[in-house]
Formats: structure tokens, sequence, C-alpha cells
């Protein structure tokens, strides 16, 4: 039984000795081929390096064109190949030009690498290098490993690799040797620069909802802005939807990056108010007069009464009015309800055959009932409900030369009842 159990230990302590000495006694740190570094070839020096068909490959994982930016930490990887062979060894290291350690390299898979050191000259030099048994796999083996780069300022750091492709005959006798080496150049950290102007209307009306945006920066990861007090919306592209407040201000937006934030673009924007709509009923409480701007709307119990687009409308009953409209601006506006109680009882179809002509006029109007001028009371009111005429007409005739082009009305009152009729000057 002992000497069963002898044999055994035996053989296990062969096989170890056997695959160790094949893959440089379970990692060697110095042996990369960098400068004042031997390589692999130093004991597995079968055949000539980089030959017999297989390869070593760096991987910079999500770094863009081998450019590391200072303090970032990046997964990395070196795959050594050949096909037919089942066990892989390596050694990498990050040096600079000086042949100082440049950066940190970090374990991330335990189980196939680790740290090891050797003094070259006068510095420590750290390796990743492989596990015992770590690069056992078919036809190739990719190690794993993390590095985070030197602070900024150090410039170009190279990455010396080396690998054994070894054919498992327990000796280094037949492995194939492959080494290369990757510069990796600083990522110069520059600030995003000004922006060009901002686009975007620089007067608004309260509450509109507006666009801004800048021409996109190529070297700005986000934008920074800055809107008026008051105002909503947010955004972190190089353009942004707002809703205005009641104020104006200064919009500003702010590109930045990793390295910091560029200088600002401004642009200065004016709010005008909301018109101020006011309902007032006549004397006579037969007619709603609106004031406050150039177009109207007219509602009763909020719901909208059509074609009712004049500054005054002519109730036929009773309920809640309300006008919007729009000022000078564009800008919308809306006035407070106007409860409206009917006092007179209008006969429209006593003025049935009312007749007024020319329409469009430019001097001379005439105004007919039935066959026979009109001679009886009359208003005339603009657009906005001003009287411009109150009397009666010369033999069915009224001198409108000294209106300006646009729309009026004649008003005709006769005890309870009303007519209007809507006529154009144009000149």
């Amino acid at each position: 039984m002992k000497k069963i159990i002898l044999s055994g230990i035996t053989a296990t302590i062969l096989l170890l000795i056997l695959t160790s000495s094949n893959l440089s006694d379970n990692g060697r740190a110095g042996a990369t081929g960098s400068p004042g570094e031997v390589d692999c070839t130093n004991c597995h020096n079968s055949f000539a390096i980089n030959s017999g068909g297989g390869s070593i490959n760096f991987s910079s994982g999500s770094m863009i064109n081998f450019e590391y930016e200072p303090g970032q930490t990046y997964n990395l990887s070196v795959t050594v190949a050949r096909t037919s062979n089942g066990l892989f060894g390596v050694g990498i290291e990050a040096l600079f030009a000086n042949g100082d350690n440049a950066g940190t390299l970090n374990i991330t898979d335990p189980a196939s690498t680790q740290i090891k050191s050797r003094l070259v000259g006068a510095i420590n030099r750290r390796n990743v290098v492989h596990q015992l048994n770590g690069g056992a796999s078919n036809d190739s083996k990719t190690f794993n490993f993390s590095w985070t780069a030197p602070a900024a300022g150090t410039g170009p750091v190279t990455f010396y690799y080396a690998g054994v492709a070894a054919n498992g005959g327990g000796t280094s006798v037949g492995d194939y040797v492959y080494k290369s080496s990757q510069v990796l150049t600083e990522k110069v950290c520059q600030v995003p620069g000004m922006p060009q102007s901002i686009t975007g209307m620089t007067t608004l009306c309260v509450n509109s909802v507006q666009t801004y945006s800048v021409p996109p920066d190529a070297n700005a990861s986000s934008y920074i802005w800055t809107l008026p007090s008051g105002w909503t919306g947010s955004s972190n592209s190089n353009s942004i939807t707002v809703t205005a407040g009641n104020m104006g201000g200064m919009i500003s937006v702010t590109p930045e990056n990793s390295c910091g934030s560029g200088q600002a673009q401004n642009l200065m924007i004016n709010v005008n108010p909301s018109p101020v709509l006011n309902i007032n009923a006549s004397s006579n409480n037969d007619t709603l007069v609106a004031t406050g701007g150039i177009t109207y709307q007219w509602y009763l119990d909020n719901v909208l009464i059509p074609a009712a687009t004049d500054s005054f409308y002519i109730p036929s009953q009773n309920g809640s009015y309300l006008v919007t409209g729009t000022d000078l601006n564009g800008c919308d506006g809306q006035s407070d309800p106007f409860a409206f109680t009917l006092t007179h009882i209008r006969d429209k179809a006593a003025f049935a055959s009312l007749e007024i002509y020319p329409n469009p006029v430019s001097n001379w109007l005439m105004i007919r009932s039935g066959m026979q001028p009109y001679t009886n009371l009359l208003v005339i009111r603009n657009a906005e409900g001003k009287i411009l005429f109150e009397g009666k007409p010369d033999a069915g005739r009224l001198d409108v030369s000294g209106f300006i082009s646009g729309v009026y009305f004649v008003e005709i009152n006769s005890g309870s009842q009303k007519h209007i009729r809507k006529f154009l000057v144009w000149k």
C-alpha cells in the first residue's frame, strides 16, 4: 500500500515539474523582449521567433485608436494562438520610453494570470504573466487583464508582450514563441470651444414653446443649458425645447467633455405679455364689445360661436360670454367670463330688405330699405367697435371717403329692433 502511494506522489511531482518547466516555472517576469530584457526564446528556442503559423495579438478593448485618456482604466487582453497547441503562456508589461513602469497593471482573471516583478537595471518592472496551467486551452488562449493609464502629460506608453505555444511535451523543446509590441499615445485633453451663435426666436410670448440650438461640436460630449427664471425645459444635447415664462432674460449653452467645460454662448430673449382682453356691454345693453386685441373669437358658455370674430358681438340669448384674441405681437389672451342677460328683443326680419352698396366702397355708400333710400337713424362702427358716425344719411347716401381701408359695420336701431350689415372700404 505504501509503495503504491509513493508511486502516485512521484508521478504527480513529475507532471508538475514537466508542466512548469514547459512554461517558465509558473510564469516568469522580465521575458517580454522589451529593452533590457530577454524574451521567451531564451528557454523555448527550438524555432525562430514568430514562426510556425501562430500569432500573438493585443486588444485595446474600449480604447479608441490606441489613444488612452489619463487616469482611465481599460480592460485589455493578449491572445496567443497556434492550431493544435493546447497550452499557452504569456508575459506582458507597459513601459515609458525610459523603461519605467507606465500606469498600473491589474489582474482580472486570477485563475489564468498573476503579477510578477523583475529588477531590470534600477527598475522593478511589473509583468502580467500566466498562472501554472492557467494557459491550458485548445488552439488559442486569451489572457485578460486591466490597466489604469498614467497621469496626464506623461506621453506614449509601449506594451511589450511575448507568448509561448507549448506542445505539452513536458520540456521547452518543440515550443513556439511569439512576441510583439503596441504603442499607446496619450489623448490630449482639450475642452470644447465656444459654440457658434444660438439659433431661435429672440422675442416670444408668455408660455410659448420654442426650440433653440447650436451647431454640434465633435469635441463636446454634452451641453449645459441655462434658462431665464420661470422658464421650463431641459437637455444635454446641442438643442433644447423650452416654454417661456413671464419674463425674458439670457439663455446660455456651455459645451463640456471629460476635460472640462468650454466657454458659454449667450442669447438675450424678450418676452411679451399676453394681451389683457376685456368685455363691456354697450350703454343700452344690446352689444358686447371686446378690447385689447386685434383679432377675436367669441364663445358662449365655453362653446365657440361660429363666425363670431369681430370686436363686438350682439347676443341673442343669455349666458356666459368670453372672448379670445391676439395682439400686435401675435400673443394670445383670453378675457374673463362675462355674464349677459338679454334686455331687448330683436326682430331681424323687419330689416331683411335692407341693402348697402357698393361693397367694397371707396366714396359714397348707398343704403336702401326695400326700394326706398334709407333716411332714418343709423350708426357706423369700425372693427374695434368705435362709433365713427351716428345720424341720418342724406337721401340714403353716406360719405365714407374719409374712412381708411378696412371692415366697417352699419347698425340700424328702431325701438327694440336692430340690424347690422358689414361693408368694406377699399382704396
